[in-house]
C-alpha cells in the first residue's frame, strides 16, 4: 500500500466493511459469536499488553470473523484482502503518536469500543446500526491515517544557510 493508495483504500474498506458488519448482523446465527468475541477479546489483550503484533493480528481475526458471518463468501474475501493489504498501515496507526493526534491509547481505547459496539450489534440483528457502526470504524481509521501522515517534525529542523 503506497502512500497514493491510502484515499482509495480506505474508501474501499469503508464500503466493505459496511455491508459485511449490515449482512452479518442480517444473517447472524449463533455459530458466529465464538470466532467473533475471541478476536474482540484478542485484540483487547494485545491493547492492555501494549502488543502492536497482537493488536494487529487479532483486529484483523476480529473483522474476518465477522466477515465470514456476512454470509457472503465473494464480499468476505474482498474484505479479507483490503484486510491484508492495511496491516502495515494498522501497525502505523496503533504504534505512533502525532502532535495533533490523539495519543494512540486514547485511539486503541475507541477501536476497543467500536469493536464492543460491533460485536453486540451483530448478536442483536440490528443491521443499520451495525451498518453504521462500520462506516464509523473505517472512518476513524482514515482519519488517524490522515492525522498522523500530515504531522512531521521536518519544520522543527533548523537547516544551515549557505554563505
Amino acid at each position: 500500500l503506497d502512500f497514493q493508495g491510502v484515499k482509495s483504500f480506505h474508501e474501499a474498506l469503508e464500503l466493505d466493511q459496511r455491508a459485511v458488519v449490515r449482512w452479518a448482523a442480517a444473517r447472524y446465527r449463533p455459530e458466529h459469536t465464538e470466532a467473533i468475541r475471541r478476536g474482540r477479546i484478542a485484540f483487547e489483550r494485545g491493547v492492555q499488553r501494549n502488543d502492536p503484533d497482537a493488536m494487529i493480528e487479532a483486529n484483523r481475526d476480529f473483522h474476518l470473523a465477522i466477515g465470514a458471518a456476512c454470509g457472503n463468501p465473494f464480499v468476505a474475501k474482498s474484505y479479507a484482502r483490503l484486510l491484508t493489504l492495511g496491516l502495515r498501515l494498522s501497525r502505523f496507526l496503533v504504534s505512533y503518536d502525532a502532535p495533533e493526534a490523539a495519543p494512540v491509547s486514547l485511539h486503541l481505547q475507541k477501536i476497543v469500543d467500536q469493536h464492543r459496539k460491533m460485536e453486540a450489534l451483530v448478536l442483536a440483528r440490528d443491521a443499520a446500526a451495525a451498518e453504521a457502526l462500520g462506516g464509523a470504524h473505517a472512518r476513524l481509521s482514515l482519519e488517524r491515517a490522515a492525522t498522523v501522515l500530515r504531522n512531521t517534525l521536518s519544520a522543527e529542523v533548523a537547516v544551515p544557510t549557505l554563505a
